[in-house]
């Protein structure tokens, strides 16, 4: 009987370990993408496969954010779209089937990587870019994602099915008994566009769920503040929108995923880190939407599918302090890595950074919240926002974006499950 009793006890204990485990918030990084240079296969390996590498060395735990990016062409930059390209080389070439195709193969690839590296939580968070180089921002883009805007292509076939076929190829090969969560956001950091089309995407999420293998999750992500592009959300743009269809593609969605770069108090305290989502709320009110209520839906989750601070000031200068760093965190330092104007070489700004993942951490052990509970966190890998050293650019023979004793908070907690 004593037998007995112990190996229920074993299983109990086992279960909530289980449990416990599946419920905990990691503090992820992302893999940066930016066209064909970085998906492509070549000689067996990719930039991508080496990112994912760099990745569970530098960050560990369990799950991975992949940021795929495409680009817009506008040739008469009147904020309208002609077609859409990739990036070869220096330059944004159009769109092909042959290109697509590479896409699907080098994605195939890295995912395949990913899971092999033990990753059992695959996000993807898809991007266009301006491809003209002008500056527009894919947030004020108004897009229906199923119209063939050159006659050939629409933003589902350069990029949403390309992935989905990577995705299910990877997932077909995996061993019975071995469980890859899929998360695919319809896009990233493009609000507007889902408001101008609710229906179009939400007609696309039906194709995308009936696409991707049973049990994958799909959904959006938007910017923290302007979810009307490049203003807010005034009362004379919300009359121009469909609400009743923009509230039923929020109630289709598995996850809403943001870009948080929450102001910090200059010491990090762990509840900073919910200001982000306080100011969606109050963003979604102006559409209507009560962001709690959204979110008390059954599996419905919420996620950071951006997040960091880039140490520059609200003039894109290194910042010298962390009370200049705090006041504009979605500034950062872009371009090839340089020791010059790396904001982290400060030692100021160093012990700054590595108080910031700290407490971001401690909240992620907390479970988040209080008031929202965040179940996915991932780091915005690329420019100075790349304090553990994954995109290629970030690292070269002048030094790197990676901070040491960010490196060791995050493995230690993703991987060990200690807290700072």
């Amino acid at each position: 009987m004593k037998g007995l009793q112990l190996t229920t006890l074993l299983l109990v204990l086992a279960y909530f370990t289980i449990a416990e485990a599946s419920r905990k918030v990691e503090v992820s990084c992302s893999a940066f993408l930016y066209g064909q240079n970085d998906w492509e296969v070549k000689q067996d390996t990719s930039r991508c496969i080496e990112e994912v590498h760099r990745i569970r060395n530098n960050c560990g735990g369990t799950k991975i954010n992949f940021v795929i990016t495409q680009f817009w062409i506008d040739e008469l930059n009147v904020g309208k779209i002609n077609s859409f390209g990739t990036k070869l080389g220096n330059n944004v070439v159009p769109v092909s089937p042959n290109n697509l195709r590479v896409l699907t193969t080098g994605m195939n690839a890295c995912f395949k990587a990913a899971v092999n590296l033990g990753f059992t939580t695959i996000e993807v968070t898809p991007h266009i870019d301006d491809g003209m180089g002008r500056g527009g921002w894919r947030n004020a883009l108004v897009m229906n994602p199923l119209h063939k805007y050159d006659g050939d292509f629409s933003y589902y076939d350069i990029i949403i099915r390309p992935v989905v076929n990577a995705i299910n190829a990877v997932i077909s090969g995996v061993p019975p008994g071995k469980r890859v969560h899929i998360y695919m956001s319809m896009q990233g950091e493009m609000n507007f566009m889902l408001w101008k089309f609710p229906t179009e995407w939400h007609r696309m999420m039906n194709i995308i769920r009936r696409s991707l293998p049973t049990g994958a999750k799909v959904g959006i992500s938007v910017n923290f503040n302007k979810l009307c592009g490049l203003s807010f959300c005034t009362p004379d743009i919300v009359s121009t929108l469909n609400i009743s269809s923009i509230k039923l593609l929020l109630a289709s969605i598995d996850f809403l995923g943001m870009s948080s770069y929450p102001s910090v108090s200059p010491q990090p305290k762990p509840t900073d880190f919910q200001r982000d989502v306080v100011t969606l709320a109050n963003e979604f009110k102006k559409l209507g939407i009560n962001l709690q209520n959204l979110l008390r839906a059954p599996h419905k989750e919420l996620h950071f599918s951006e997040f960091g601070i880039g140490g520059a000031t609200c003039t894109h200068q290194p910042a010298t302090s962390a009370s200049e760093a705090v006041k504009c965190p979605y500034y950062g330092i872009f371009g090839d890595y340089k020791a010059s104007t790396d904001p982290w070489r400060n030692v100021t700004m160093r012990r700054f950074i590595s108080d910031y993942y700290k407490a971001a951490v401690k909240w992620a052990a907390m479970g988040t919240g209080p008031t929202f509970n965040v179940s996915h966190i991932y780091m915005w890998n690329v420019a100075s926002w790349d304090v553990t050293g994954i995109y290629h650019t970030d690292t070269n023979a002048q030094g790197s974006y990676k901070v040491g004793d960010v490196v060791t908070t995050l493995k230690k907690w993703n991987d060990l499950n200690t807290s700072p």
